[in-house]
């Protein structure tokens, strides 16, 4: 079915050497931006969520560089296997990540309106918590310590911190990752 998938033409080349362009300068970008510009909406969620761990800034930029990361391993692993056999199943899975974690920043910017916004982050907050404590509940279990003692995260650490956090703006309906990526095509 997936014979013809990734077939080589003659423009083939350039496209992908432009996407692996762009995605360098995406990962140069997260690379020396470290905090939201001042009088961004995002710094404005900063403030709204002011003592929040992670602040919404770094939660909404760990997802992008998540997102920069997983298309990195698309284009690494095209580079390294071009011309061979590659399980599609394991390229679109990586591509579907990166468009999940690019969704968490355009659900929450694309409406301009800061109240509007915060509601938004709270319902990714609400979501990520979620996740969140699943995880440590299944890391912290006997046997992923057992398996895994070097996997569990340690008090303190963000994972642990977003488990336990509860959103100051509470929403109405719950958030999950099939809306996010349903809106990352009209945002």
């Amino acid at each position: 079915m997936f014979d013809t998938y990734f077939t080589h033409g003659p423009e083939d080349g350039k496209e992908y050497g432009r996407c692996a362009a762009l995605i360098d300068g995406m990962q140069a970008d997260l690379l020396h931006s470290r905090s939201a510009t001042p009088g961004s909406l995002v710094a404005e969620l900063d403030i709204q969520y002011a003592g929040s761990d992670p602040t919404p800034s770094l939660l909404l930029r760990n997802a992008l560089e998540h997102a920069v990361h997983n298309l990195q391993f698309v284009t690494l692993t095209l580079e390294k296997f071009g011309g061979h056999s590659i399980p599609v199943t394991t390229l679109m899975s990586a591509i579907r990540t990166s468009l999940l974690g690019a969704s968490h920043l355009a659900y929450v910017v694309s409406d301009t309106d800061l109240s509007t916004a915060a509601q938004r982050m709270g319902s990714l907050y609400q979501l990520e918590s979620k996740s969140a404590r699943k995880f440590v509940k299944q890391i912290d279990s006997p046997a992923a310590r057992r398996l895994m003692p070097g996997m569990c995260p340690p008090p303190g650490s963000t994972v642990r911190s977003l488990a336990a956090y509860d959103p100051p703006h509470k929403t109405s309906g719950q958030l999950n990752e099939s809306t996010l990526l349903g809106r990352v095509s009209y945002t």
